[in-house]
């Protein structure tokens, strides 16, 4: 088993994680961190996601040593989020971080900590997003550059009416050309109206 401390632990990913761990047996949760001051500080994390008690209490810091943890998750909130990857740079454990909201200083902080430790940053674990993101890139790779691309998706409400949106992504990492982003208008980026569509 893999030993975590977990930051962000009575939330709802943080519940989701424990009953996760308990139900594989993947995961020994070794640390369980909440906000300072949250009514769940001082409990069992395994009563705290609705399981059995593990023995493990929560706590309103991450402990210096990450209770020996092998590897940090964290879904918290952005200031937690960039104490945590201190402590786990100074002692020298990786961190996943799922925490959103970052704001611009974020990525020279990961980038600063990464050439100490493993850090691997995932503000969206959904299967489907993380699938579609790749289509994008090897689409965004293979087209010539006056393609532009959009992405519509679609859903239904309960009440059976349907729901539009567009996903943007930023163009800097995963494109090889200068162009700013996957834009839906040729008022956003200049670029001509969407010669690639997909709607979900």
């Amino acid at each position: 088993m893999t030993r975590v401390a977990l930051i962000g632990a009575t939330g709802r990913m943080g519940t989701a994680i424990v009953r996760a761990g308990i139900a594989d047996e993947t995961l020994e949760i070794v640390a369980a961190v909440a906000s300072p001051g949250s009514k769940s500080t001082g409990l069992d994390v395994g009563g705290v996601a609705g399981v059995k008690a593990l023995g493990v209490h929560v706590l309103g810091e991450l402990p210096p040593d990450l209770a020996r943890a092998q590897v940090a998750i964290d879904f918290s909130r952005p200031d937690l989020s960039l104490r945590a990857l201190n402590v786990c740079r100074a002692a020298r454990v990786p961190i996943v971080i799922g925490t959103t909201g970052h704001g611009a200083e974020f990525e020279a902080r990961i980038g600063s900590a990464a050439r100490d430790i493993a850090v691997l940053v995932a503000p969206n674990t959904s299967i489907g997003v993380a699938v579609a993101q790749e289509l994008v890139r090897i689409a965004a790779s293979a087209l010539p550059p006056e393609f532009d691309i959009e992405i519509r998706q679609g859903a239904r409400t309960r009440s059976g009416r349907r729901y539009a949106g567009r996903t943007r992504w930023p163009r800097c990492k995963a494109q090889r050309r200068d162009r700013h982003c996957l834009a839906a208008s040729r008022r956003h980026c200049g670029y001509p109206y969407s010669a690639f569509r997909r709607d979900w």
